[in-house]
């Protein structure tokens, strides 16, 4: 998920000129358009609104002129201006919708759309835009009612009949797809050339649909086929077919039919971006930023290309060419939109110029301006202040997404972590409202955070969210495997690795996940036998994560030489293998065969040198061997070569912990740390025991342990207690005390802890039975302190009692 202020989307579409009432200034325009001088008519346009820049009319125009030279992006703002003119706002939010729904602003065009309809009740233009924008923004269901308020009208429209056939599909609704395919299909056989080869083409793409939900995927294929040599540019042909082949596991074929389709209208913008798109989404990045860098430096078109490679640029972290893509953007646009201005800032910050993202936030009206001000802030690490600005932003704009995530972000980072959630929950809700829940990733953060504090059933509430508009990313599912597991569904856990093992290269960790499941229920050897069961080839290195669920279970069945002969003998099938040379010489680290699995993790990287398993295993022999140093680099390394895991930047800090010469250094890490991965209760709890070690019960290190113990880790909250107690604040010692003792995995001093705790607040009587459970449950040093103490209350106790009795 971006984490920017806002997500350039670029796209394109031919837009029927709108009908304009005959003043002199759109005349004027009108007449150079007509004369065939479009860029001319659009440089007259400028400079009238630069003269009069309310007149709706001409905004309406020249909108148009933008989309018709390629500039549909641009068109948005000048359209949105004139739609804001009540006098205008049916035709200017006609144009606008349209232009929202081409270039894949699906959920901005149905808010467009829908003005329009408050407008005028019964545009059927607007409803017509509405429902396909709903169907393209997965709102079946709402698409729905306006396509059968639309055919209550009129029966006879097939368009709208085919979308509607479009929605039942995506629904699943069989029965009635069928009742809609039928009447579609002989309105066609009465009349063929009744229609424009656009429907034509759409309809056979439908069809197309119709047909592999019927289940004959063959007759599906072949009409696929078909439609591609009827209609080889056509737009929703090309869509239909790309989804349908992307749908089969054939991405390489996808991309054949828009390579093709592009050498045919290799100006067509539609057919351009949809290929950029593909490569890029198959990994061909070199090629997509080619066509991208070529048709922004061309001319039709070249704003938008240019805010696509700026999203290009941002989404793969290359920010200073990012910014100079966004600057030549923004070089055509005499009034910069606000969204445009907070890209802009937002860029500036990923560089470093955080000045003069200031300078330019403070241009800004409210509730922007604060958002970038907190941004700057947040990017400079004062996150308490950032907090301050993003919640002054929101009282100023209570219902934007972007702020509440913000300050989610900020609360994140001062470990109020319960706040962090409020705001996240916040997120979601408005994003929902919204129907943009993709917008940031809220919904996974707050899945997390319901995880960790046990509320399995709402975690699993905000992880269908997150899948719903991640269906791609692993994680998703297999957070919903494992909340499934823990609530005991075993439909869930089913469903979730199904989708899981049907993903590219995630068959075997989702066998594996499974097996994990039955090795709860079951024990090793079951899960074993899962696995073997399943006929999955462990000695195929595509499937390490079977085989290494595999290697587990045997260890944890005391199989030491079972383990050892299933790793050799996948090694002897793939000699070539980094991963299976790691595999086994993490086997042998193990088992204590140190020297041997240090020449097997050297072949590793000699084949790989990159292979973040054998780098691990490298850096753990390191640091047993006392190594720290050559530990911590190669720590260091694997969390340059996978930036979105911590586990190496975890593991670095813990070493560091062990030289008391370095504890700076260590609490550096752990804190940076902490601001990526806010739930680390381990980094959390460690940075807690170092400062309370080092500088005593200071604010930091009760925070730290505050943070730690948000989730009901025992130590951790016996960690805060103690700190608590040490600041003088037994009454909280004593609650927290308590909290710890009742998660049960607690032992004799937490009790002996709580005692001192209720003794410092003169509940004297509570301390002794508190001191007597801790002898009973034992595993503390002080046993016989805690007996003398007992000996000292009980005999004040008494003498108090006796004093009150005389």
């Amino acid at each position: 998920m971006r984490k920017g202020l806002i997500v350039a989307t670029t796209g394109f579409l031919a837009l029927a000129t709108t009908a304009c009432k005959p003043l002199d200034p759109v005349a004027e325009v009108t007449e150079l358009a007509r004369d065939g001088d479009p860029a001319a008519a659009l440089q007259r346009a400028r400079e009238l609104l630069d003269e009069n820049p309310n007149q709706s009319e001409l905004q309406i125009l020249y909108g148009d002129l933008l989309v018709g030279a390629g500039e549909s992006v641009l068109a948005v703002w000048p359209l949105r201006k004139a739609a804001s003119d009540p006098e205008y706002a049916v035709p200017a939010g006609l144009a606008l919708a349209k232009v929202l729904l081409a270039t894949g602003n699906a959920d901005d065009s149905v808010v467009a759309a829908t003005e329009v309809l408050r407008q005028d009740s019964e545009n059927e233009t607007a409803l017509a835009i509405r429902a396909k924008a709903y169907v393209q923004a997965q709102r079946e269901v709402e698409a729905l009612e306006d396509l059968d308020r639309l055919l209550d009208k009129d029966p006879d429209r097939l368009d709208t009949l085919v979308t509607k056939l479009t929605a039942l599909l995506e629904l699943e609704r069989a029965t009635e797809a069928a009742g809609v395919f039928d009447d579609i299909r002989a309105r066609l056989d009465a009349d063929p050339d009744a229609y424009e080869p656009e429907f034509r083409g759409r309809m056979c793409v439908v069809e197309a649909r119709f047909t592999l939900e019927s289940g004959d995927q063959e007759g599906s294929k072949s009409l696929i086929e078909a439609c591609l040599k009827q209609f080889p540019v056509d737009p929703l042909v090309l869509r239909g077919a790309v989804e349908y082949y992307l749908g089969a596991g054939r991405p390489e074929r996808a991309r054949e039919i828009l390579e093709a389709a592009h050498r045919l209208a290799p100006e067509d913008p539609n057919i351009r971006s949809a290929l950029i798109q593909r490569l890029e989404k198959d990994g061909f990045l070199a090629e997509a930023e080619s066509m991208l860098v070529e048709a922004a430096e061309g001319g039709a078109g070249s704003a938008n290309s240019s805010f696509a490679l700026y999203d290009f640029y941002w989404r793969h972290g290359r920010f200073e060419e990012a910014r100079s893509a966004l600057e030549d953007a923004m070089s055509g646009i005499e009034d910069v939109p606000t969204t445009i201005a907070l890209a802009y800032a937002d860029t500036l910050i990923e560089v470093g110029e955080l000045d003069r993202a200031l300078d330019l936030g403070r241009d800004l009206e409210p509730g922007y301006r604060e958002l970038v001000i907190g941004r700057v802030l947040l990017a400079k690490g004062d996150a308490a202040a950032a907090l301050e600005s993003f919640e002054s932003g929101i009282r100023a704009w209570p219902d934007n997404a972007t702020v509440r995530w913000l300050a989610g972000q900020a609360a994140d980072r001062l470990g109020r972590l319960d706040q962090a959630a409020q705001h996240y929950l916040e997120t979601v809700r408005i994003e929902e409202t919204e129907k943009r829940p993709d917008r940031t990733d809220a919904a996974w953060r707050v899945a997390r955070f319901q995880e960790a504090m046990g509320f399995f059933d709402a975690a699993l509430n905000f992880v269908q969210i997150h899948i719903l508009h991640n269906r791609f990313d692993p994680e998703g599912y297999k957070m919903a495997a494992r909340l499934g597991s823990r609530l005991g569904s075993q439909e869930i856990v089913r469903g979730a690795l199904l989708t899981l093992a049907n993903l590219e290269g995630q068959s075997a960790v989702a066998l594996a996940m499974q097996a994990g499941f039955i090795r709860e229920q079951a024990g090793p050897r079951a899960a074993i036998d899962a696995i073997v069961d399943s006929g999955l080839d462990l000695n195929d290195a595509a499937n390490i994560a079977a085989l290494d669920a595999v290697i587990e279970f045997e260890m944890e069945s005391g199989h030491r030489e079972r383990a050892s002969r299933r790793a050799r003998e996948a090694l002897e099938n793939a000699r070539d293998s980094a991963d299976l040379h790691a595999l086994y010489a993490d086997l042998l680290r193990r088992i204590g065969m140190r020297a041997v699995a240090e020449e097997e993790f050297s072949k590793a990287i000699e084949i790989d040198p990159d292979n973040v398993r054998a780098l691990k295993g490298q850096a753990r022999l390191a640091s047993v061997q006392g190594r720290i140093d050559e530990a911590v680099r190669l720590f260091d390394r694997i969390s340059a070569l996978e930036p979105a895991s911590l586990e190496a930047a975890y593991e670095a800090a813990k070493l560091l912990l062990r030289d008391p010469e370095r504890t700076t250094e260590a609490e550096g890490r752990l804190s940076a740390l902490l601001v990526k991965d806010p739930l680390n209760v381990a980094a959390a709890r460690d940075l807690a025991v170092l400062l309370f070690s080092r500088d005593g019960p200071t604010p930091a290190a009760l925070a730290a342990a505050t943070r730690a113990a948000v989730f009901g880790d025992a130590s951790a909250l016996e960690l805060k207690g103690r700190i608590e107690l040490a600041r003088g604040d037994g009454r909280s010692s004593v609650e927290t005390m308590k909290r710890a003792i009742a998660t049960g995995r607690t032992s004799g001093a937490t009790y002996y802890q709580l005692a001192n705790a209720l003794l410092s607040i003169g509940r004297d009587s509570e301390a002794v039975s508190a001191l007597r459970s801790a002898i009973e449950s034992g595993g503390f040093e002080e046993v016989e302190d805690a007996r003398n103490l007992i000996s000292r209350i009980e005999e004040r106790l008494e003498i108090v009692q006796s004093g009150t009795g005389s």
